[in-house]
């Protein structure tokens, strides 16, 4: 898999991120593709290069959906504006793709769904769009608290990211359990700011322990907060490229 972004020893903000978004109006599916460009450099004893991704999220509501459900047998039109959108993300070069997507959560989190609504809207549409990515690597991040984590096994991705730390939700060790896949998490998004920084490191510590150092990428379990003091930024990613 190519490495989505390197941290710079020098500098521990140092990762630039630019992002310009656009907007899709598909029905169901309000929709955002957002561009942006990841300047790296290099760490000693690995190769990097500037690495760009597409970061996209879908938002459902169960009451302005289709009357009629496009199942897995048939197509699904509100998939087609964002995999034409991965084609061109293609052709522009783009290394991959952060999908997020709100279909594992169930019932008992916000924005839970049912088994059956998961099954009519959520799953054909997301398949098809994380099929239409296919040549960039795939981060598929199962947003939300409440997740039942067997809905999204068999999604064809190369990354899964998840809020491991939340109540409600599946830990690394369950995960690693169920894949041998690539897992990105491990730090609590939620308590970065009100940590201190040897907190952060012992939970970054269990996070290895729990995933192993393989196929595992350690990260917030989701977007935390720019307002995060810029030593717990730089304890993270230094951790990341093995200080």
């Amino acid at each position: 898999m190519r490495q989505i972004a390197e941290h710079d020893h020098s500098e521990p903000d140092a990762i630039n991120i630019g992002v310009g978004g656009s907007q899709y109006h598909t029905g169901a599916q309000l929709t955002f593709g957002q561009h942006a460009s990841v300047n790296a450099t290099q760490c000693p004893g690995q190769k990097t290069r500037a690495a760009s991704f597409s970061v996209i999220s879908p938002l459902f509501e169960a009451k302005n959906a289709p009357k009629t459900p496009h199942g897995s047998g048939e197509k699904n039109y509100q998939a087609d504006p964002w995999c034409g959108y991965m084609q061109e993300q293609k052709k522009a070069g783009c290394d991959g793709v952060l999908f997020s997507i709100n279909g594992a959560i169930t019932p008992a989190g916000e924005r839970g769904v049912n088994e059956a609504t998961f099954n009519a809207f959520l799953k054909p549409f997301a398949l098809r769009v994380c099929e239409a990515m296919q040549g960039m690597t795939r981060i598929l991040h199962v947003h939300g608290t409440h997740i039942d984590m067997k809905r999204v096994l068999n999604y064809p991705a190369e990354v899964f990211r998840m809020s491991d730390r939340l109540a409600g939700n599946p830990r690394l060790a369950q995960w690693r359990e169920m894949t041998d896949k690539c897992l990105m998490s491990g730090i609590n998004e939620a308590r970065i700011q009100e940590r201190s920084l040897l907190k952060i490191r012992e939970e970054m510590w269990d996070a290895f322990k729990q995933a192993g150092k393989n196929n595992f990428i350690i990260a917030p379990g989701c977007t935390s907060s720019a307002a995060d003091p810029a030593a717990h930024t730089a304890v993270q990613c230094d951790r990341a490229v093995g200080k």
